[in-house]
């Protein structure tokens, strides 16, 4: 995906300005792409780029997700079904809706970056910040959606399997979706201190808090 962009360049005092009001915003995935995108160019619009292309990835993700779950809702249901067929009808039709929030808010994400890629860096800054926290929800949504669709699976196959069967498959399962929360937490919502690319906003936030202790210790000082 290319972006064209129409920025202009930043006074150094702009570029201090915008990359502290970044970094207030927390340390997230989204807050580091944009930091390092003004901290390297002036602009926001590689970090909008990246941000957009995540979002057209999560969008195929949840429109996968979605059509797989319509093909399979209902699928064994009928009207002598068991409580267990009726949880995973409910199950499935859950994670089918969430996934359908999903592509909404994934496609609204792709389409707002793309367009704010236009606008100068500081909008650029201050849109991100106005909306990241909905279109961000698109991971945690793809995250439900994955759970929801491994219990619907495990429930039915505790329904149709013998229990010696089926209890090896929840267990993997479960194994496999705590690796998997664990990745995504440490990975996806906070990577700052794990990866370079995260790093130079923890150092910059370090250096501003170091240069804050100094002051107030001089102030200190000088009033002793």
């Amino acid at each position: 995906m290319s972006m064209d962009s129409n920025d202009e360049p930043i006074s150094e005092e702009e570029k201090h300005e915008l990359l502290a009001y970044i970094a207030s915003k927390g340390e997230g995935f989204t807050p580091v792409h944009i930091f390092n995108s003004i901290l390297d160019t002036g602009s926001a619009t590689e970090g909008l780029e990246t941000l957009a292309t995540q979002h057209e990835n999560a969008l195929g993700l949840h429109g996968f997700m979605a059509g797989f779950q319509y093909v399979v809702i209902g699928d064994d249901f009928s009207s002598d079904s068991t409580t267990n067929q009726k949880i995973v009808l409910a199950l499935q039709t859950a994670g089918f809706l969430l996934s359908l929030m999903g592509t909404l808010l994934s496609l609204v994400g792709m389409q707002f970056f793309n367009t704010l890629s236009k606008e100068k860096p500081r909008v650029q800054v201050e849109g991100v910040f106005r909306v990241y926290h909905y279109v961000r929800r698109s991971d945690h949504l793809a995250v439900v959606t994955t759970v929801v669709l491994a219990t619907s699976t495990l429930i039915s196959l505790f329904e149709k399997l013998d229990m010696w069967v089926a209890i090896p498959f929840a267990v993997v399962t479960a194994m496999g979706l705590g690796v998997f929360m664990f990745l995504f937490t440490g990975i996806i919502l906070d990577p700052t201190e794990d990866f370079y690319q995260g790093r130079r906003i923890h150092e910059y936030l370090e250096e501003k808090n170091a240069r804050k202790e100094t002051i107030e210790r001089k102030k200190t000082s000088s009033s002793a």
